[in-house]
């Protein structure tokens, strides 16, 4: 419903700055700043840095507004950068919330879990905090692996195991347009080879 009021608006503060960027600054490619800034500041969040983390957040926010923009001033618009915008940004918006898990931030837990979509099975007092806790243990341990299967291999075979693990494709495949959407993870999967 605003959707459309905000696009404009939001277009008409980065216009300038993209065309001042010109063509040759692409869409994918500050989609791609985006996303660095955004695993920043979760790295900075789960190491107790959060000034630096909240600056990065804003400079992921920006960039992550700007890239639409330059696409639509440039005319370079496309399906494979819409879909590598808002998948990097579920990354994203998976990575900070479970960096508040991972820092201990216990004030901001639960918050961190909802944001994840994590609840317990049912309402017995202690049981939603106990199934969370698990399931943190249990991603902690997968987290833990990830990180020691990216120190000794490549990206590519990293995220191929993140998404077996976590059986993303079965999701995608239980979704609206679920084939279209495994192709195209399995393009960005070609791409990071």
């Amino acid at each position: 419903m605003f959707d459309h009021w905000l696009r404009s608006l939001k277009d008409r503060w980065f216009a300038p700055l993209a065309q001042r960027l010109g063509p040759r600054i692409t869409p994918n490619l500050l989609t791609l700043l985006a996303f660095s800034a955004g695993i920043a500041c979760a790295i900075a969040l789960a190491n107790g840095m959060n000034r630096a983390a909240l600056a990065l957040w804003i400079g992921n926010r920006l960039l992550d507004g700007l890239d639409g923009t330059q696409a639509r001033v440039h005319g370079l618009s496309s399906a494979f950068g819409g879909y590598l915008d808002i998948i990097l940004d579920f990354v994203v918006y998976a990575a900070v919330p479970l960096a508040m898990i991972v820092a201990g931030h216990d004030r901001h837990f639960f918050a961190a879990l909802n944001c994840l979509g994590i609840k317990g099975g049912s309402l017995a007092p202690g049981s939603i905090e106990a199934s969370a806790r698990l399931k943190v243990r249990v991603f902690q341990r997968s987290l833990g692996k990830w990180r020691r299967l990216l120190r000794h291999s490549s990206l590519s075979q990293c995220l191929e195991t993140i998404l077996t693990d976590t059986q993303y494709e079965t999701l995608l495949l239980a979704g609206e347009r679920g084939r279209e959407r495994v192709a195209n993870v399995q393009r960005l999967l070609e791409l990071a080879r």
